[in-house]
């Protein structure tokens, strides 16, 4: 079902559309876009689209959701980096 395009971050072109049909396939159960998506919303790597506040806001609850969503579609690279949020998080909360 990959019917949403692959975003590159490093590549600047027309990013709110690349969000707004990774949101269309995510909320459809597309692995990938849930992935995308929740990529896009974590909040510790500066290369990331909404970290920086282009494209949308940022959102570490909706990063986890969709990540969680595209654990729960068996997305095979979602592991790592929900671990690396989860991670981020314990360290802002104990610090």
């Amino acid at each position: 079902m990959e019917i949403v395009m692959n975003i590159d971050v490093n590549v600047d072109k027309d990013k709110k559309e690349a969000i707004k049909w990774n949101f269309k396939g995510a909320e459809k159960g597309d692995p990938k876009a849930q992935f995308d998506l929740g990529r896009f919303c974590t909040v510790y790597d500066e290369n990331q689209y909404l970290y920086e506040g282009r494209g949308t806001v940022q959102d570490i609850t909706k990063a986890i959701y969709w990540l969680n969503k595209a654990n729960e579609n068996r997305n095979r690279d979602v592991n790592g980096l929900l671990n690396e949020v989860i991670e981020v998080i314990d360290r802002m909360i104990f610090m």
